[in-house]
């Protein structure tokens, strides 16, 4: 089996150096990129994951955006970390795409197990709701938000995790890759929107 690949968005040099230590003692392969070169870096590699810093230079959620509007990445599971105290630009950062956003203090906290691809922290309750059954479901089901229609509730047919992904708007079908157990799935939407 390969190692896991991570591209990482983060440049203050000293959390970056911290990210390489965890991985290199996981046998995981980083490769550190400008937020400009994100979308070539993914193409010409897809990594498993990629790790923004939310607060950094360069527009960071432009990175996000173009990763999650291009055919060839947007299914690349994306964490990004931010102030706890800035919610404002969590909520930007969902509304970008990206995947899982966390304060940075759980991001330090949680690093070997996201670098791992093991972290599968439950959506907050009051933020989204969860599908009562942790079973593997027959098909890969979506259910739209009322609050948000273009994030979508759905669980993996391969491990029974439970995730709200950004679909890509106009899109009738989306290809996802699962952070928890790595499998990728076509979906289709279940209901009219």
């Amino acid at each position: 089996m390969s190692p896991r690949r991570v591209v990482v968005l983060v440049p203050d040099v000293f959390f970056a150096s911290r990210i390489d230590a965890t991985a290199r003692a996981l046998g995981v392969t980083l490769r550190a990129t400008g937020m400009t070169g994100a979308l070539e870096a993914c193409r010409a590699e897809p990594p498993d994951l990629v790790i923004v810093d939310l607060h950094a230079k360069g527009g960071p959620l432009d990175a996000v955006r173009a990763l999650k509007s291009d055919p060839a990445t947007r299914a690349i599971a994306i964490v990004g970390f931010y102030a706890h105290v800035d919610q404002p630009l969590r909520e930007a950062a969902l509304a970008a795409g990206v995947d899982r956003v966390m304060p940075r203090s759980a991001f330090s906290t949680k690093l070997a197990e996201i670098l791992a691809g093991r972290y599968t922290a439950e959506v907050p309750q009051h933020r989204h709701r969860v599908h009562p059954s942790r079973e593997p479901m027959s098909e890969p089901t979506a259910e739209t938000r009322h609050a948000d229609p273009e994030r979508v509730r759905m669980s993996c047919p391969g491990c029974g995790r439970n995730d709200t992904v950004s679909w890509p708007a106009g899109q009738p079908t989306y290809h996802w890759k699962c952070f928890n157990c790595g499998k990728t799935f076509d979906l289709s939407r279940t209901r009219a929107h």
